[in-house]
């Protein structure tokens, strides 16, 4: 997810002019917008400071949006950074008291949808340095977070179905792969060897990296990639489990629609796997509920115990034969 990259790599992508450095919004300058992990926890049981940070930062993130394209620099880098060090903490006071505030639902939709933006256009640089033999995989960011994160949702998704049921894994759909696909380049470490993963991306752009990306790590026979929307999808019917990304469907009426549509074209007693939030973190990404999986059944609300991993995840099963 977007956050901190070094100062010296957000200046050498950077396409923002010198001038819009100097200040962001309203006068105010980009060091007013500064924030470290000590002056967050420091904070973490003051309520009216973290409505007022996370005010400034929604702001600021609606602001730049209008005038900048959101691909790394060092004005992305500290605005989703700081915002990341904000709604991963979990505040000693009810989430209420910011998350029911009017300006913040006002910005929540903006900025999940920016946060969005942003993570493309970072996973994007990446890809494209990592196939030019410039940068590794491991240089990308967030690599340990992705293992922490696959590691997680593995342990999730083993511990629903049971360990004999997960040795049988053969086919996993991921919905929303982006243009750097770690969550299935992670993931297959920890299925069974026979088991393959089809990532789908309406992306054009996005699955040609992905595809570069994986044959760089030697993974094309066990990853391999469809050019797709989530509602173009016709058949996952060879699919044991759909993944769905945080970002894929942007609001909960369209979640609800693609829901609804891949429980149509699943096969029965197959699971749908999908990323969602909680606490401050549905300020960046969207918290799924029972309602949003619509048909499938034994729904499951999975949320992580440290800050390293942001998403939470939620597990439904179709039954329906």
């Amino acid at each position: 997810m977007p956050g901190r990259l070094s100062n010296e790599c957000c200046h050498e992508i950077s396409r923002v002019h010198s001038s819009q450095r100097k200040t962001l919004i309203k006068d105010i300058p980009l060091s007013s917008y500064a924030l470290t992990e000590s002056e967050v926890i420091l904070n973490v049981g003051d309520k009216d400071w973290y409505l007022k940070k996370i005010l400034l930062f929604g702001t600021a993130i609606f602001q730049i949006s209008k005038v900048d394209d959101l691909v790394p620099n060092i004005i992305t880098n500290t605005l989703f950074g700081g915002l990341v060090l904000l709604v991963r903490e979990f505040p000693e006071f009810n989430n209420a008291y910011i998350l029911g505030n009017q300006l913040v639902q006002q910005l929540r939709h903006t900025v999940i949808e920016n946060c969005g933006i942003a993570e493309y256009f970072l996973e994007a640089f990446y890809a494209e340095q990592i196939i030019g033999g410039h940068l590794t995989l491991r240089n990308f960011p967030y690599f340990e977070n992705y293992e922490l994160l696959m590691s997680f949702e593995a342990k999730c998704i083993q511990g629903y179905l049971g360990s004999s049921l997960f040795r049988n894994i053969r086919t996993i759909v991921f919905i929303g792969s982006g243009p750097l696909p770690l969550s299935s380049i992670q993931l297959i470490s920890h299925l069974p060897k026979t088991a393959k993963v089809i990532n789908y991306d309406h992306s054009a752009e996005a699955v040609t990296l992905g595809q570069a990306i994986v044959t760089s790590q030697n993974l094309s026979h066990r990853i391999s990639f469809v050019k797709s929307s989530a509602l173009e999808i016709e058949d996952l019917r060879n699919a044991d489990i759909v993944y769905l990304a945080a970002l894929a469907g942007g609001d909960s009426i369209e979640k609800r629609q693609i829901t609804e549509h891949l429980y149509r074209i699943m096969k029965p007693f197959s699971l749908l796997v999908a990323r969602s939030s909680t606490n401050l973190r549905t300020f960046i990404y969207h918290q799924l509920t029972a309602n949003d999986f619509g048909k499938f059944q034994g729904f499951c609300h999975f949320n992580p115990t440290n800050k390293v991993i942001i998403n939470s995840l939620a597990i439904g099963i179709k039954l329906e034969l």
